[in-house]
């Protein structure tokens, strides 16, 4: 055919409709020799490339008849045990089934809709495609279920396996009478007989093929309803506690009824919405209408802590978050993947912050509490600025665009995002959220880029920040401002950099003296690029990055941190706090690449002492600013063998002295005590 064949597919023809059948002869068992049986059949639109060859991706299985036919009538090619009539050959790629015509077989195909029938077999594959996840307390037995992102769906079913080749998917499963069986969509038609279930799903909304699921084996539920009455179960095998998933059951109604009124827009095609703790899983998954999560962020015990239970609460905000970014409006392909994470990663702060847990009232301040042992919760935690920035650096730093699974996906993603909205935000109140609802009212059941979702995102603005924002998307890490240097703009750690193109740099500054906010976007065309005049001008007086959502670093003098303590102590609110906290995080990151020189986080550290108590009246700022200070202290007097523990010394200081603290904080205290 002239090309690549994990290419084919999507060039070759446009799928509009499955209704697949698979048959499972033991889903409960953990031996996979034999695999599964499968019948397709596909209603396609040919291209014009048609004329050359057909194909579909398939990995691991066999076709035994196919039969293509145009749906206007007439048989174009039969294929009976890998012999096709018309002199057709039928070639496995390791990616693909390809068709390669005789002569004139598929010609005037293009643009024409054919009918391709289909049974085969297929073999369970090891976390990918439809697999058996054992059981953890029995490992001969197991559940069945489906992992399909990023090239799964081909080890299922034959397909156009590509996120924008979309279509409606209606699938049957066979499987023992005895056993639950959950797909995306509510149960259309079920039957039984000897000692077999055949469960036939209503047809699904117009989705990529990656979000199709099943889980089937011995599970059992919890269930609620969201105010609008669609049915909300959350499930785990029947090894565990009934009790574990209440957390999730929370979690999951919470958050879907948060998403549902932040984008105005209503899942109408759902009924119900099934969400399941799989054994053995590292991640989760956002598969539309049946989402699967791992077993140990999921399930909550009576015993857990208060990280454990938020660490339930983050993964299901970000998954749910899903169901509108990214499966509503789909990456237009893998390059794009950073608009489904990275976006959902955002959205999850937000989500969490309407929850109503712990002590952290503001999205902002839960993305700079830290946990006790590693700072890290999930795979987003210590937030995403914070961890994208000490990510995107040397070779492991890349652009946002490309066919990656990362923290650059997740975390730069959504702080990039993050200070899309800020810049969309001081221009125009609200249009942030109004852009994005806009778009997901437009691109509904579509698919989007990066770019497509800055547009809405600065839809009322002028196109040349739209073309100067480009820059945070396409290359790679970001840069760094030196107030002690006259706030000249670099490269971090390429002091010798040159931008390829000049780009928009938004820069947010607190005047002290004056206690007034300025935002100017900053036009970077080269290394070294001074600051504007109006914040040159009063360089000593001024906070850089106010409020922290710029995605670059800033050194600062010791005493603005200083100064940034007292406001932060005295005022209490989010953006103060969340400033202090992204400016010791950049002169801890700052210090430890030899940017600056170790001792101003020592006196800085020496500081912390005035806040004389830390309380849940003052825990954002606490657990933000102070913890992080505290823990890399820690680290310097471990490595250079202390027997001094001034950072412990401080902790108790602070923490202990009050004894009327609330429960929560109390327990948070004695988790971060017993990590330093």
């Amino acid at each position: 055919c002239g090309s690549n064949p994990d290419d084919l597919p999507a060039l070759l023809v446009r799928p509009e409709h499955y209704e697949i059948n698979l048959t499972i002869a033991e889903p409960t068992s953990a031996e996979v020799v034999g695999g599964f049986g499968g019948k397709m059949r596909l209603r396609a639109r040919a291209s014009e490339a048609s004329a050359r060859c057909l194909a579909l991706h398939a990995v691991n299985m066999t076709l035994n008849d196919v039969m293509v036919r145009r749906e206007s009538g007439g048989t174009i090619v039969s294929c009976t045990a890998g012999v096709c009539s018309g002199g057709v050959s039928l070639v496995y790629t390791s990616s693909a089934v390809v068709f390669l015509p005789g002569s004139g077989v598929f010609d005037g195909l293009g643009d024409e809709v054919i009918l391709l029938e289909t049974s085969y077999q297929a073999s369970f594959g090891e976390r990918s495609g439809l697999y058996k996840a054992q059981l953890s307390s029995k490992p001969r037995e197991a559940v069945t279920v489906t992992q399909l992102e990023t090239k799964g769906a081909r080890q299922v079913f034959p397909s156009v396996d590509e996120p924008g080749s979309k279509a409606t998917f209606r699938i049957t499963i066979d499987v023992p009478s005895e056993l639950v069986a959950l797909s995306n969509m509510d149960v259309a038609e079920a039957r039984v007989a000897d000692g077999r279930q055949s469960k036939t799903f209503e047809t699904t909304p117009v989705m990529s093929p990656y979000l199709l699921a099943l889980a089937i084996g011995e599970f059992h539920s919890l269930d609620s309803e969201m105010n609008d009455g669609t049915l909300v179960k959350v499930w785990s095998t029947t090894e565990q506690d009934l009790e574990t998933l209440e957390v999730a059951l929370d979690a999951s109604v919470k958050a879907l009824e948060f998403y549902t009124s932040w984008t105005d827009q209503k899942m109408r095609d759902f009924k119900k919405f099934d969400l399941v703790a799989v054994p053995g899983r590292g991640g989760a998954m956002e598969n539309w209408g049946l989402l699967l999560f791992d077993e140990r962020r999921f399930l909550v015990n009576v015993t857990d802590g208060f990280y454990e239970r938020l660490e339930c609460y983050d993964v299901t905000c970000h998954e749910i978050a899903h169901q509108w970014m990214g499966n509503l409006v789909t990456a237009a392909s893998w390059d794009d993947i950073s608009f489904n994470e990275g976006f959902a990663t955002f959205m999850e702060y937000k989500c969490l912050s309407s929850l109503g847990i712990g002590p952290f009232g503001s999205s902002l301040l839960f993305e700079v509490a830290l946990t006790p042992l590693s700072g890290k919760l999930g795979v987003h935690f210590p937030g995403a600025r914070s961890q994208a920035l000490a990510y995107d650096v040397g070779e492991k730093a890349h652009p946002l665009v490309g066919d990656h699974f990362d923290k650059i996906s997740y975390s730069k993603g959504a702080a990039v995002v993050s200070m899309i909205e800020a810049i969309a935000e001081s221009l125009s109140p609200g249009s942030f959220q109004s852009g994005i609802r806009s778009c997901l009212r437009e691109k509904a059941y579509s698919t989007t880029t990066y770019r497509d979702m800055l547009a809405c995102a600065f839809q009322l603005h002028d196109p040349a920040i739209l073309a100067l924002a480009d820059y945070w998307v396409f290359e790679d890490s970001y840069p760094v401002i030196s107030k002690p240097e006259g706030g000249v703009i670099a490269r971090y750690l390429d002091r010798d950099w040159v931008p390829p193109t000049a780009f928009m740099l938004p820069l947010r500054s607190w005047d002290q003296e004056k206690n007034i906010v300025n935002t100017d976007m900053v036009l970077v065309s080269s290394s070294f690029t001074p600051l504007p005049e109006n914040v040159a001008s009063n360089l000593e007086g001024t906070i850089l990055n106010y409020g922290g959502r710029g995605y670059f670093r800033v050194v600062h003098n010791l005493s603005d941190y200083r100064e940034m303590l007292r406001a932060a102590a005295k005022d209490g609110g989010p953006e103060t706090i969340v400033t202090l906290a992204r400016m010791v995080d950049d002169l801890i990151h700052l210090v430890d690449d030899g940017l600056v020189d170790g001792s101003v986080l020592l006196r800085f550290s020496g500081e912390l002492e005035s806040l004389r108590e830390c309380n849940s009246s003052n825990a954002e700022l606490c657990f933000g600013v102070v913890l992080p200070v505290l823990r890399e202290l820690r680290l310097w007097e471990m490595f250079c063998n202390s027997s001094k523990a001034t950072s412990v010394d401080i902790a108790k200081t602070l923490f202990l002295s009050n004894s009327s603290a609330d429960g929560i904080f109390l327990e948070l205290v004695n988790e971060h005590l017993a990590a330093l």
